[in-house]
């Protein structure tokens, strides 16, 4: 069969798209297809987040220390992180500078003559002075650490938060949530990725709520934003899913209340309960939830798909992984 028969065929029967993507996608050039475009499309989303974290660790920088990237040869511009390491090994220099203090000539001679003064009156003044010139120079040491700090750690969660926009703005939510709704779940998924995330190695980790930290159950690598995020309980439950017939057959729901029947052609229908995300954040919250929507929409406890229902949902929204 040549290309313009099987155009032909998919114009008279277009559900024959949904047997050809998924052997187009697993064969060589169906997979370099889709790797070289997610590369190109990513390569790029990536090279103009760079340049935004570049552009606010210079704004930073300048800010907090009145500093910019110097004029380079060429016309060229010193990078953002070449200047941050020139800054650390200034800020290197002083705290080594800090345990030579007290034996620095200067100093020793300066300590000399004030116990001279004190033999000879007028000892108190100078003493007063020296105090004040010693002190003088801690707090100007403590101050630019303090500036370096909050410069690092301005520069990390800058990254991160970058990272983690990219993965909300692909949240693909069900059909008919609301848009307050939205902007609400996706509030509340980067203060959660935010709360346990930390640079190790130049690789961003997130962290469970025992400290462990997240991996990709496949490569074991630390898991990506994007990951994280899709496994957040009060996330998975409002991401859009498509529904298949398996066989062939139609797949239809009804929803009445929270219980939501799925029906397929050819096979048993299912029922599911459905909660509103961000309903609970505890295993006790979930119950009470769970049971007053099943109640509300006409299951009793007498109800055999009391139970059924319950314990699905209960699975669906990884409760177990929610504290008491």
């Amino acid at each position: 069969m040549d290309l313009q028969a099987i155009l032909d065929a998919i114009g008279t029967n277009p559900s024959l798209i949904d047997g050809l993507i998924q052997p187009i996608m697993d064969s060589d050039k169906g997979k370099t297809y889709i790797t070289n475009r997610l590369k190109t499309e990513v390569d790029a989303v990536i090279g103009e987040k760079i340049k935004e974290v570049h552009d606010k660790t210079d704004a930073i920088v300048l800010e907090l220390l009145g500093r910019k990237p110097k004029d380079l040869e060429g016309g060229k511009k010193q990078k953002s992180y070449d200047m941050i390491n020139e800054i650390l090994k200034e800020h290197k220099e002083l705290l080594e500078k800090k345990d030579l203090l007290e034996k620095d000539p200067a100093i020793e001679a300066l300590k000399k003559q004030v116990e001279e003064l004190q033999k000879k009156g007028g000892g108190e003044l100078v003493q007063k002075l020296f105090d004040q010139s010693k002190a003088d120079w801690l707090k100007e040491k403590e101050e630019l650490t303090n500036q370096i700090t909050t410069l690092q750690g301005e520069v990390a969660t800058s990254g991160f938060k970058n990272q983690i926009a990219t993965a909300i703005a692909g949240i693909k939510f069900k059909d008919g949530i609301d848009e307050s709704l939205q902007t609400m779940i996706k509030s509340n998924a980067e203060a959660e990725l935010l709360k346990n995330v930390k640079s190790e190695g130049g690789k961003i980790i997130f962290y469970d709520a025992d400290g462990k930290a997240i991996v990709n159950k496949t490569t074991y690598e630390p898991a990506t934003a994007e990951e994280v995020l899709a496994n957040l309980p009060f996330v998975k439950a409002v991401i859009g899913t498509a529904e298949t017939g398996g066989g062939g057959g139609a797949a239809t729901e009804i929803q009445k209340g929270s219980i939501k029947t799925i029906k397929v052609e050819g096979k048993d229908e299912t029922k599911k309960l459905v909660l509103p995300a961000g309903s609970f954040t505890t295993k006790s919250q979930f119950i009470e939830v769970a049971e007053k929507a099943l109640i509300e929409s006409g299951i009793t406890r007498r109800d055999e798909d009391w139970d059924k229902l319950k314990n699905a949902a209960y699975t669906e929204n990884e409760v177990d992984k929610l504290p008491d």
